[in-house]
């Protein structure tokens, strides 16, 4: 079959011919078919991928898959970071199977070092594949994102709290100089990211960091990238918003956000993350446009290369338009076909989760007067 090339390819894979980029495809297809076949919702993930990030209208139902050495021999003179991109795309299929056969994950392992990439993250699938989730959750923290977190710097600079942290997740619920921090979002310009990650927070009732039942600090960061990147604050947001976080994070161990996310939202293979904040709700990508939308927030995330979780202080950058913030940090737009597919940005109806709606301030709800107006 062929394909053709389409207008969103990902910056890191416009340069790589078009055979090339068909070769990945039929790769991803080759490491995670279970018995020479695929899910649904891989089959749409990988249409989304194809559309979103590979340039190429796909054909994922008669193509044939490549081999672990077919797809080395394709990518072997490309740099580590695009085969070190196209191995966590093949995880990404492999973490969303429910259940996953031991014969997949050992697979992806061989493609990867077919690839000659290496990644700690790896081992998840293997022990998801056993059923061991509680060896999984543990590797997950510890190869995770927060893998270094006693040797973290200056964090508590960059969060703003006026104690030491111990903990990722350590909740810090009376802290007046973090509280003040936050609130003080509120006098920014509008229009400012500031003012914009503070309305997100008084629109949907949720309690501001250093306050009591606020979420901890270093969650409270991706907030920050909600705004920045478009997301409403739904599951479904949430997806995109960590699928965003990890694309960007030139570090593969920024890649666990996304892991843990899969894992709470799709499979239940995690029941609770980020302090137990998150909570396991299954499924999420059975819906097409969901499929579309992680593929999307994954093209988006890439050209930023930026930590944008414990790399950024967003206080320094709050004060700026919210405009000039994405122009700074190289944030592209949605695609259409996101958009499409039900991609809310933090003002939209769509955006707003039922508790979020009675929980907020209903006079900083923006769509409502949109639909009072319409």
């Amino acid at each position: 079959m062929t394909s053709h090339l389409l207008e969103t390819t990902d910056p890191d894979f416009a340069p790589l011919s078009l055979d090339v980029r068909r070769a990945i495809e039929r790769g991803l297809v080759g490491a995670v078919a279970h018995h020479g076949k695929l899910t649904r919702t891989q089959r749409r993930i990988l249409r989304a991928i194809g559309s979103s990030i590979l340039g190429i209208d796909f054909d994922v139902e008669h193509e044939t898959a490549a081999t672990a050495e077919e797809l080395a021999q394709a990518l072997h003179d490309q740099p580590e970071p695009i085969r070190h991109r196209v191995v966590q795309f093949m995880m990404v299929l492999e973490l969303i199977l429910d259940p996953l056969p031991r014969e997949v994950a050992e697979r992806v392992e061989t493609y990867a070092e077919a690839l000659q990439v290496q990644d700690d993250l790896l081992g998840i699938g293997r022990e998801y594949a056993e059923q061991a989730f509680g060896l999984a959750l543990k590797d997950l923290d510890r190869n995770g994102y927060f893998h270094d977190f006693d040797d973290h710097g200056d964090l508590e600079k960059r969060l703003h709290v006026s104690s030491h942290l111990t903990e990722p997740f350590e909740h810090v619920e009376h802290d007046e100089t973090l509280l003040a921090a936050w609130q003080s979002l509120r006098d920014l310009p509008e229009g400012s990211l500031g003012r914009a990650t503070w309305r997100f927070y008084a629109s949907r009732g949720f309690p501001f960091p250093g306050s009591p039942g606020s979420v901890a600090p270093s969650l409270a960061q991706h907030d920050f990238v909600h705004v920045l990147a478009g997301y409403g604050a739904t599951m479904e947001g949430e997806i995109e918003t960590f699928a965003f976080i990890s694309a960007a994070n030139p570090d593969p161990h920024g890649f666990s956000w996304l892991a843990t996310v899969l894992g709470v939202f799709e499979t239940g293979y995690v029941p609770t993350a980020a302090g137990g904040v998150l909570e396991a709700d299954r499924g999420h990508l059975d819906d097409e446009g969901m499929c579309i939308r992680l593929a999307d927030a994954l093209r988006r995330g890439r050209p930023v290369q930026r930590d944008l979780v414990g790399g950024v202080d967003w206080f320094e950058l709050a004060p700026l338009s919210l405009d000039e913030v994405r122009r700074q940090l190289g944030v592209p737009p949605k695609s259409e076909a996101a958009t499409r597919a039900g991609s809310a940005d933090v003002d939209e109806r769509g955006g707003y989760s039922t508790w979020q709606i009675e929980h907020g301030d209903a006079a900083l709800q923006r769509w409502r007067a949109a639909d009072a107006s319409s």
